[in-house]
C-alpha cells in the first residue's frame, strides 16, 4: 500500500505538465554566490529540479578545471562544443569565491524562494562534490578532511564515519541537501589519471568498508548520498573529462572487483548512483558510455542489481560526452537509458 508521501508525489506528478516533468530531471551548475539571470531563468522558466553548486568557479565545463601548464592541445579544445550564456560566462573562473558561509547560504535561500514561487511550489535540491583531490566544493574548497584514500591508509573506520558526519553538518548549514559522494571506484590501475586518491583503496573490500562508514556519516548528518561512478572507473587508463575511456577487463573481474562496492552500499542504504562516462565492452558496450546505455542502466543496475533509487549521470559537459554527442542528443539518450 502506498504511503502518504507516495500518494502526495503521485498527486503532484498528475498536476505537472510535460515541460515541468522534464525540467525536474535536469540539474544545472551554479558557481559562486552571485545570482545571475541565466540561473533565475532556469528555475522559473525551465522548472529545473536541482543545482550542482560550488563556492568557487569550477566544473561548469572541464576547461575551467585545467591547471596552468596542463592544458590539452587546441584540437581537443575545439572538439568540445560547450553551450554559451551560462553562469560561467558572468564570472572569473580562476579564483576562489570570497564570501562567508552565511552569505552563501543567503544566495541559496533566494534561489529556493524562486523555486517555491513556481506554480506547483516544487523546491530545488542543492548538491556538491566533497571527496578530496580537486573535488572539494564546500566552503571555498578548504580541505579540512582527508582524501578518500587517507581513511584506509589511517586504518580508522571511525574517522571515516565522523568525517562524513561533519561534512554533512557543514553542508546542511549552508543549504546543501545532497552530495555526489562516496566514490566507489576501486583504483586498481595505479596510473589512473582521474580517480587516484578519490578512491578509498585499490582493494575492493577496503573500498566497501570505508565508503560505507563515510556514507553512514553523511546520511546521519542529513544528506542524500551518491555512489559513483557505476559500474566502476578504477581500471580506466584515460580521463573522461577529455575523451571517452574504455575499461577493458573481463566481466568476472568487473563484477567481482568494481561492481561489488555498489551492490554492498545499495544494500546499506545508498540513495543515488552516478553513471560513468566510460565504455564497458565486457558488458556489451564498446562504443556507448554507461551513462547512455539502456543495458547497463536499465538491465544491470535497475533489474539485475535491483536499485530503485535515484540514477544520475556524471557531468554532461565532460569531454567523454561532448566529443561524440550533441548536448540535446546525449540528454535524450541518458533519459531513455533508464
Amino acid at each position: 500500500m502506498a504511503t502518504e508521501g507516495e500518494k502526495w508525489v503521485d498527486q503532484l506528478l498528475g498536476k505537472m505538465t510535460l515541460d515541468q516533468k522534464i525540467g525536474q530531471m535536469l540539474v544545472f551548475g551554479f558557481c559562486g554566490p552571485v545570482i545571475t539571470p541565466d540561473i533565475v531563468e532556469l528555475i522559473r522558466k525551465y522548472h529545473i529540479g536541482g543545482l550542482r553548486i560550488s563556492q568557487k568557479f569550477r566544473m561548469m565545463t572541464v576547461a575551467n578545471d585545467v591547471k596552468p601548464g596542463t592544458e590539452p592541445d587546441e584540437n581537443i579544445k575545439r572538439s568540445l562544443h560547450y553551450p554559451s550564456g551560462l553562469n560561467r560566462d558572468y564570472a572569473y573562473i580562476s579564483r576562489p569565491t570570497c564570501c562567508t558561509a552565511g552569505e552563501y547560504a543567503t544566495s541559496l535561500n533566494r534561489l529556493r524562494d524562486y523555486a517555491i514561487d513556481r506554480s506547483l511550489g516544487i523546491g530545488i535540491h542543492c548538491v556538491i562534490d566533497q571527496e578530496g583531490s580537486a573535488s572539494d566544493d564546500l566552503l571555498s574548497s578548504q580541505r579540512l578532511f582527508p582524501q578518500a584514500m587517507g581513511y584506509s591508509a589511517a586504518c580508522d573506520t571511525n574517522l571515516a564515519y565522523r568525517s562524513g558526519l561533519c561534512i554533512a553538518k557543514q553542508a546542511r548549514a549552508i543549504g546543501v541537501n545532497m552530495i555526489h559522494s562516496p566514490v566507489l571506484d576501486v583504483n586498481t590501475d595505479p596510473l589512473n589519471p582521474e580517480i587516484g586518491t578519490r578512491s578509498f583503496s585499490a582493494l575492493t573490500d577496503e573500498v566497501i568498508t570505508y565508503a560505507t562508514e563515510v556514507m553512514l556519516g553523511l546520511k546521519d548528518g542529513g544528506l542524500f548520498t551518491t555512489g559513483k561512478h557505476f559500474p566502476g572507473r578504477g581500471e580506466s587508463k584515460s580521463d573522461a573529462h577529455w575523451g571517452l575511456p574504455s575499461v577493458n577487463i573481463s566481466k568476472d573481474e568487473l563484477y567481482d572487483q568494481h561492481i561489488r562496492p555498489f551492490t554492498k552500499l545499495i544494500e546499506a542504504g545508498l540513495d543515488a548512483v552516478m553513471m560513468a562516462h566510460c565504455c564497458y565492452p565486457a558488458l556489451g558496450e564498446s562504443k556507448k558510455p554507461a551513462s547512455l546505455s539502456p543495458k547497463i542502466v536499465g538491465e544491470i543496475l535497475r533489474k539485475e542489481i535491483g536499485f530503485d533509487g535515484i540514477i544520475t549521470t556524471d557531468n554532461m559537459m565532460m569531454g567523454g560526452i561532448l566529443q561524440k554527442y550533441e548536448m540535446t542528443e546525449s540528454i535524450i539518450q541518458a533519459v531513455a537509458a533508464g
